[in-house]
């Protein structure tokens, strides 16, 4: 169905605090450790109305979106990262994988 992608474009290493939730249940709660340049993901397994936060150093950023499965986007990307600066970030949009 699709995932988060949490990416460390940084030279340090990060610890990411992510929260994951599926109509407001909490499907995922987890720190997730990126050593500098890596990437991990965090499944979504099926459709419906997602809430991601992701909290580094007291700096939040969070994202709200509905996921469908249709013909034309079989899988859905939510990317959230560290910067090569060190500062959060989080995608425009969701990204449709064919």
């Amino acid at each position: 169905m699709g995932s988060v992608v949490l990416e460390n474009s940084d030279s340090s290493t990060h610890e990411l605090s992510v929260v994951v939730k599926r109509y407001g249940e909490v499907i995922h709660e987890e720190n997730h450790v990126l050593e500098a340049g890596s990437s991990e993901q965090v499944p979504l397994r099926e459709p419906g109305s997602y809430s991601v936060t992701v909290a580094l150093d007291g700096e939040t950023v969070a994202k709200r979106e509905s996921l469908t499965r249709t013909d034309k986007c079989r899988e859905w990307r939510l990317s959230f990262g560290v910067s090569s600066d060190g500062e959060l970030k989080k995608s425009r949009g969701v990204a449709c994988l064919q």
